[in-house]
């Protein structure tokens, strides 16, 4: 595709340059575009050039789409010798590039060159060193107060480690003596300029005019008196003093009543400025009055940076920001240094800036200075070359604030470089998604984020409208809003009144789950989405094409389960429940058995596991013949035989391994060899948890030196936790099912279909604020209680109230720029939910509550009950599954040794080994002769219209020859049940045969992928040939007496499932079955069972019928009438009752 005009005058511009570029506008290309032109017109080496990314991926990408470029120039020399030279380019991390910096200067600092790069390792070592201070200092006065007041935990976490890795570096140490004399200066400035605040104040009171309420007329008589106190005066006044003129002033508050006179309403416009000057002037004494407390804390904050940049150095292990900090130093304190990059880079290409910070823009300045300037400061905007410098980034993505990043920086530099002959450019236009998401979000984000004003904070963005493409034909994309608004139920979540505990109401954040793999198994299957191709092709979406985003990821098992439970396949970009799941702790128990032989919960852990998966019988004997050694004689029969012989291969090779190979050889073992993976694949709904091996794979192989007992350690650390796993990243191949991300993960990426969830999350609770925030002007500052604090504040540190404000209005700001950056994932459609809890709620702390205030319409969520959450995903037959006559099964009296034997059978199948049995003959419809059957199994009823006295056989035709061809009978069987099930299923298009003509969306549309996927041999006329004899079938049926007295009730039953236990002498024996259909008539219950067969032999059947007439007497508390109903003739069949009948075809069976 050709660049647009914008795009274009980005990639020539000669100036330096800053380019706003909004989401899906391209970006990535204008930075290569503008690489291939310095090489190409400015005949730039690529070593000249220094290309700095967010991402090490993104760094992968930008490498091989440059190289790809300059490939397609090959015919020109200068190009071609580039090419040859292209290992010779930096296009790295910015962080990387600032490793090769630092290394270079850090001896100078103490460290040698070889240093590591280690956040964890530098956050461990912050938190010991902090926690040895403090017992080292427990008795220091200052340290005691400080404990007292916040508690160790929250002094150690909350303040003293925050401080050693964010202030503490061997670059640049922080002067904590100036930085409280710098609070103390400004607590001064503040205290002079509220004094004179107030003095105005009560003058303007003491003056106001015009009749006055006599409440009013003593607050003016008050001020005019107050005035003249020497504390709001020009001359010195003591904190005391001050402090007692402070609080005369609490008399000035509201007026009481209804007042309207013109004095009133100009008292009322002053007094809350008069309040919340008096406020912060109280705070200010206060703060003022801590200062020796202060002055004790700051010592011994420099005492620990000092122990800590010990530590640094003698560990030679430093943080991403303290490698930062050495290379602007180094450049800053090296003129031959800085001078030998300034020479060597003639170009500063800079990928995503919006997430950089102010040191960063201290490096890039330093490496930009002119060629002429070499000083020991960090050079202004107008001492930079004018033409080295080329920014990309949109501060409304700026999303990484936890790693440091401020979207003032980027906001500030632009606005620098313009200020000196740069320009700012803007790339407007939204390739990425359909014009209908791109008007959303002009609707959303003006009414989100703030517009440009003199007022807006610089870390607030700047929401500017965006610009769309084309509308992809074929294409409507749906773009929704559903909320769950728990307040509208009558019943408590998690239960009713009168309901039973099926009834009662399932979590709100389960109900938005539970909506959600609903909605994206419903829309899959029904082809409710369509997507592009990159080739313009529309084709049904796939679960591939779907991302689930999220604020973060504390829900995100909810979502897991609910989709397993759909049947949905899924990949989590932050794999949470990697220690919740059976793998983790089959392997555990695997290599802990291993270790321990004498483990006997480990043992009966790995006997009941899937890689020995004995029987109940056969894990109970060998578990009361256990005296510490595992796997001895095998003494079990037949398939419990076999797979202990496994478990004793296996684990004897365990055991002799531990210990001697690397803990990832006896993982590749246990998934490979001995079939772990396989028995994940085998089953669709473990498939997620594939990639659980590459996760503890990679927790083993990140230190080769880690031995099985250390690696079990880890292990049982982390067995039963719900957390983010930190500790090791994957490769992964193309994904394949719906992607579980959070925002954060998702930044840089889209998809075709986006459900941005959990909406209504607040994120966590901060309200009592932290025990320090660190400011980037103050320093430390401190939550600190004091005798002179207002009743209302938390704390009486000036520095503190002001520090957490501002920390909270960055959170909301980039709260606000998550929104945006979820809502510009999608390209065709996209699918917003979340729960509205309003209690304690405001539309700044939650993504739902800010797009309600946009006035975005929110469409409902309906209640989930229990019984719905936990038959979720299972067909309507199942999840309409009842237990019927299931008793407690009594306890073994003792292990016995005998044959194994079946405890449970399908209905269906037990039908049909009970004729075999018997000698019955085949249960199959089609020709043969027809079997005998107990007398009485047949009653032949004149009482229904379409009896019949005869049985006879459907003369068979071209369509029936089709069928025995290809063997597809039991296929056009399940086929038309799929097709009645359909129409039958209460609702709005009950009773409606099924569709001829194609409605994309539609039933036919389903109906005919369940064709494809049955009749897969045959041709297209020979499938609609099937399609048309099922659905004149169905239509017979929907005809019939039994088909419209099915219609006539609104509360039948399709595809019942049950099960069953037999009646003694085998109430040991389960039994399941489906019900085709069931409904109540003129005060009667009716089952219904469906055959295709072209031979009608209702003996066939008998057992089958019998226990679906017992099944339903349990269910519904009524006997009722079975019917045999075939569908290819249109005959019913009254099946009379044979009590006995179930139990004879068990004893028949069973020897």
């Amino acid at each position: 595709m050709q660049m647009s005009a914008a795009q274009q005058t980005a990639v020539n511009e000669q100036r330096n340059t800053v380019v706003l570029a909004g989401a899906g506008s391209g970006k990535t290309r204008v930075l290569a575009e503008r690489y291939l032109r310095l090489v190409l017109q400015d005949r730039i080496p690529v070593r000249s050039i220094l290309t700095l990314t967010f991402t090490r991926k993104a760094a992968m990408e930008m490498y091989e789409r440059i190289y790809a470029g300059l490939a397609t120039h090959s015919e020109d020399e200068f190009v071609r010798r580039e090419l040859e030279r292209f290992d010779e380019a930096t296009i790295a991390t910015l962080d990387s590039f600032c490793s090769e910096v630092a290394a270079s200067a850090a001896p100078e600092f103490g460290l040698p060159p070889s240093f590591t790069v280690d956040p964890a390792a530098v956050s461990q070592l912050a938190e010991e060193s902090s926690l040895a201070f403090l017992r080292e200092k427990s008795e220091h006065p200052a340290l005691k107060r400080l404990i007292a007041e916040q508690g160790v935990d929250a002094a150690l976490r909350g303040c003293f480690v925050p401080l050693a890795t964010q202030l503490m570096s061997p670059a640049r140490p922080t002067d904590f003596a100036a930085l409280l004399s710098l609070q103390m200066k400004t607590l001064e400035r503040d205290i002079a300029r509220a004094r004179g605040t107030i003095a105005e104040l009560l003058y303007t009171i003491s003056h106001i005019d015009g009749p006055a309420p006599p409440s009013l007329s003593g607050l003016i008589e008050s001020a005019d008196r107050l005035r003249s106190d020497p504390a709001w005066g020009e001359g010195d006044c003591s904190p005391e003093e001050l402090a007692r003129a402070t609080s005369e002033l609490e008399k000035f508050s509201g007026l009481r009543g209804r007042q309207t006179s013109s004095a009133a309403e100009s008292y009322k416009e002053l007094q809350p400025v008069l309040k919340q000057e008096r406020e912060d002037l109280a705070e200010a004494l206060a703060t003022l009055e801590l200062r020796p407390r202060l002055a004790e804390l700051f010592s011994l904050f420099g005492e620990l940076q000092t122990r800590i940049l010990e530590r640094k150095r003698s560990q030679a292990v430093l943080s991403y920001r303290d490698v930062v900090l050495l290379a602007v130093e180094a450049l800053r304190r090296s003129s031959e240094l800085r001078s030998y990059y300034k020479k060597r880079f003639r170009a500063l290409l800079i990928d995503e800036f919006q997430d950089n910070d102010p040191l960063q823009k201290e490096l890039l300045y330093l490496l930009s200075e002119r060629n002429d300037l070499c000083s020991d400061a960090v050079p202004s905007a107008g001492e930079l070359e004018s033409s080295k410098l080329f920014f990309v980034g949109d501060d409304k993505q700026s999303i990484y604030r936890f790693r440091g990043a401020d979207v003032a920086v980027f906001r500030t530099l632009a606005e620098e470089l313009r200020a000196v002959g740069g320009v700012i450019l803007e790339l407007a236009a939204n390739y990425r998604s359909e014009p209908a998401l791109v008007e959303f979000c002009n609707q959303v984000f003006p009414a989100v984020m703030e517009a440009a004003s003199e007022q807006r904070q610089p870390w607030e963005a700047e929401f500017r409208p965006l610009e769309s493409r084309e509308a992809t034909p074929g294409i409507e994309p749906e773009i929704s809003v559903y909320a769950y608004d728990p307040s509208q139920d009558t019943a408590e979540e998690g239960g009713t009144e009168t309901g039973g505990e099926d009834e009662q109401l399932a979590a709100t954040d389960d109900t938005e789950a539970y909506f959600v793999a609903a909605t994206i198994s419903e829309g899959i299957r029904s082809g409710r989405w369509s997507v592009a191709e990159e080739d313009g092709t529309v084709r049904p979406a796939e679960y591939r094409d779907i991302a689930i985003l999220m604020r973060s990821g504390s829900n995100q098992i909810r979502y897991e389960r609910l989709l397993r439970r759909f049947g949905v396949p899924y990949n989590s970009g932050d794999v949470r429940s990697l220690f919740l799941e059976a793998p983790s702790y089959d392997i555990y128990h695997l290599l802990r058995l291993a270790l321990y032989p004498e483990e006997s919960l480990s043992y009966a852990a790995v006997l009941r596991g899937p890689l020995v998966a004995l029987s109940d019988e056969g894990m109970v004997r060998e578990l009361l013949e256990f005296r510490g050694l595992p796997f001895g004689a095998n003494t079990h029969e037949g398939e419990d035989g076999q797979r202990f012989a496994r478990g004793v291969e296996m684990y004897s090779a365990l055991r002799d391994k531990a210990g001697r190979v690397p803990v990832t050889e006896l993982l590749e073992d246990i998934w490979y060899l001995y079939g772990y993976r396989y028995y994940l694949v085998a089953d669709s709904d473990f498939h997620p948890y594939l990639e659980y091996y590459d996760y503890l794979f990679a927790l083993a192989a990140g230190d080769p030196t880690q031995t099985v007992w250390e690696f079990l350690a880890v292990l049982r650390e982390n067995l039963g936790d719900y957390k983010k796993f930190e500790d090791a990243s994957i490769l992964r191949e193309e994904e394949t099912g719906v992607q579980l991300l959070t925002i954060h993960r998702s930044k840089g990426l889209q998809f075709p279909i986006v459900f941005l969830a959990n909406t209504g999350n607040k994120g966590r609770n901060s309200d009592g604020g932290a025990p320090c925030y660190i400011s980037d002007q103050f320093g430390p500052c401190l939550r600190l209680r004091s005798g002179a604090r207002l009743q209302d504040q938390g704390a009486s540190n000036y520095f503190y109230r002001r520090a957490k404000d501002e920390e909270s209005a960055k959170d909301t700001a980039e709260l606000k720029r998550l929104l945006y950056v979820a809502l510009t994932r999608a390209q065709y459609h996209l699918i917003v939910t979340g729960v509205l809890n309003k209690h304690g709620a405001n539309t700044s702390n939650c993504h739902l509550l800010m797009l309600q205030h946009a006035q975005v319409p929110l469409k409902p969520i309906a209640p989930v009950t229990q019984k719905q959450l936990r038959t979720a995903g299972l067909s309507r037959a199942a999840a309409k599954r009842f237990t019927v006559a299931v008793e407690d099964l009594p306890e073994p009296e003792a292990v016995v040794r005998r044959p194994a034997e079946r405890y449970a059978f399908a209905v269906s199948e037990l039908n049909a080994m009970y004729r075999e049995a018997a000698g019955l003959g085949a249960e199959s419809g089609g020709a043969g002769e027809r079997a005998a059957a107990p007398r009485g199994a047949v009653e032949r009823t004149t009482e229904h219209p379409g009896l019949f006295d005869s049985l006879d056989t459907v003369v068979p035709g071209p369509f029936e020859a089709l069928l025995h061809e290809h063997g597809l009978e039991a296929a056009f069987g399940t086929y038309v049940h799929a097709l009645l099930e359909r129409v039958l299923e209460p609702g709005p298009s009950t009773g409606s045969a099924p569709e001829t003509e194609p409605s994309p969306g539609g039933p036919v549309e389903q109906d005919e992928r369940l064709s494809r996927q049955l009749f897969s041999r045959l041709s297209e006329p020979e499938r609609a040939l099937l399609h048309t004899e099922a659905a004149t079938a169905v239509e017979s049926f929907l005809g019939s007496p039994l088909g419209m007295q099915a219609i006539a009730d609104p509360n039948r039953e399709t595809e019942l499932e049950f099960v069953y236990r037999a009646e003694a002498p085998y109430e040991h024996i389960v039994l399941s079955g489906s019900i085709d259909l069931s409904f109540r008539y003129r005060g009667k219950r009716v089952v219904v069972d469906y055959k295709t067969d072209l031979v009608e032999k209702p003996e066939n059947y008998t057992v089958q019928l019998e226990l679906y007439r017992r099944a339903a007497a349990e269910l519904f508390g009524e006997e009722p009438e079975v019917f045999l109903y075939y569908l290819r003739s249109g005959r019913e069949q009254l099946v009379a009752p044979q009590p006995e009948l179930p139990e004879l075809a068990l004893r028949t069976v069973l020897q």
